[in-house]
């Protein structure tokens, strides 16, 4: 393992129904052309929670600093990452966007990066096998992550 990045991510969530991103095609970047959280690498000096408000305002445009947005502390995953050997910490935070005005909710759907946004309900995700597909294990194992944490909010929605 080359060293340790940590990551913060977005469980965006409206009602029972949740707000992942299609990344870019491009080799460079981890995890191309997959679904995923929204989200990013922390910055020196940044907080997760920091870097959590900034990469919503790059990857959707908002600003949740300024919006009726709950933003929560899930937990924290680790990973090694198979393309470049990172062992991976990746904070997760439950965003819920209910409060969020009508024009902000429909300007996520225009990401101002990746390919997409796609709203799947959490019960799909959930029993759906095939609805990520899996080409490496490294693929896998973001798509293992996106299965666990919808399941452990899952939970915490609907006891």
């Amino acid at each position: 393992m080359n060293h340790t990045r940590k990551v913060s991510l977005a469980l965006i969530y409206l009602r029972e129904t949740i707000f992942l991103q299609l990344r870019d095609n491009i080799n460079t970047i981890d995890s191309p052309n997959v679904w995923g959280f929204f989200g990013g690498g922390i910055e020196e000096g940044e907080s997760s929670s920091q870097a959590l408000v900034r990469e919503l305002k790059e990857e959707t445009g908002i600003d949740i600093n300024n919006q009726k947005v709950e933003v929560n502390y899930f937990f924290t995953a680790k990973h090694c990452s198979i393309k470049t050997k990172e062992l991976l910490l990746e904070d997760i935070f439950l965003v819920n966007i209910e409060k969020l005005s009508y024009k902000y909710k429909k300007e996520m759907l225009n990401p101002k990066e990746g390919v997409q946004t796609g709203i799947f309900n959490i019960k799909d995700i959930i029993s759906n096998e095939s609805l990520f597909s899996t080409k490496t294990s490294d693929y896998h194992d973001i798509h293992q992550l996106i299965k666990y944490a919808i399941s452990l909010f899952n939970l915490k929605l609907f006891p």
